[in-house]
């Protein structure tokens, strides 16, 4: 698992997932102090070292930061994690690596001054251990411990934003449920009762990222774009999506999270410096 995690990182996957969840966490300040969730946290920080020499995803992304003549506007699609990258590669220490999801969340909060809890959760030891060191800074506590486990503690705050990106997502695990979960997986069944809770708070944004192959993909996507969809109409939810090849983010928006989503949709994707990666709608 660390390796896989390893050689991709800042593929086309984090370069759609990252930069919407920077967006959504800065028009979250409004709620004054938030709760951030993540299911399958990840070891925090990636090195470009350990990529494969073929697919330098890593240095690939500090190429294409690095080449832009003209520095975007941090209120523009992209720009703010724009800065966070450049002011993560200046720094000796992060120079040649590349931050996860909750490091990034927890640098941006920090930085913005943003009262923030922290409820994430990583099922690998190895992993969790350098998730660990690499949280350290910021005073973020992980648990280790399957997601599946904490259902209750990583959903049980209000103003909360939650990051759902397993390694695999089906419809039906059926008898293999337990197994897969435990691989990192998940299916529709177990994504109802992470959701379950959300739906009656004052104040969430949902993201669920998922990687649908090329291979039939486009079957998977189509099905879980239309239960995804068909149950924020039920629940009086927003509901949006975003993909990068055969990466995809849904975002849910409840309660005051839904004019978050809906502002979220402002930005102009195709002029962004990542206009060959993230574009709006299916």
């Amino acid at each position: 698992m660390i390796i896989s995690m390893d050689k991709k990182a800042a593929n086309e996957g984090d370069k759609l997932k990252h930069p919407l969840l920077l967006e959504v966490l800065a028009r979250c300040k409004a709620w004054g102090s938030l709760a951030y969730a993540e299911s399958h946290a990840g070891a925090g920080k990636y090195l470009a070292a350990d990529q494969h020499p073929d697919k330098p995803h890593i240095s690939n992304l500090f190429n294409l930061l690095s080449d832009q003549k003209d520095k975007p506007d941090e209120e523009a699609a992209g720009g703010r994690y724009y800065r966070l990258l450049q002011d993560w590669w200046a720094d000796k220490d992060g120079f040649a690596t590349y931050p996860g999801s909750v490091l990034q969340a927890a640098r941006f909060l920090t930085n913005q001054r943003v009262k923030a809890k922290f409820r994430v959760t990583e099922a690998h030891k190895g992993t969790y251990d350098r998730l660990a060191k690499a949280m350290n800074e910021y005073n973020v506590r992980p648990e280790y411990d399957k997601f599946q486990n904490k259902l209750d503690w990583l959903t049980g705050e209000d103003s909360l934003v939650m990051l759902i990106d397993p390694l695999s997502l089906g419809e039906d695990f059926g008898t293999d449920r337990k197994k897969k979960l435990n691989k990192g997986g998940m299916d529709l069944p177990t994504l109802t009762k992470v959701l379950a809770p959300c739906w009656g708070k004052k104040a969430a944004v949902v993201l669920l990222w998922s990687g649908f192959g090329n291979t039939g993909g486009h079957v998977k996507r189509g099905m879980v774009y239309g239960w995804l969809k068909c149950l924020c109409e039920q629940k009086g939810s927003s509901f949006s999506c975003y993909h990068a090849k055969s990466y995809y983010t849904f975002v849910m928006g409840v309660g005051e999270g839904k004019e978050v989503t809906e502002r979220l949709l402002e930005l102009n994707w195709s002029r962004s410096w990542l206009s060959k990666t993230v574009k709006a709608g299916l």
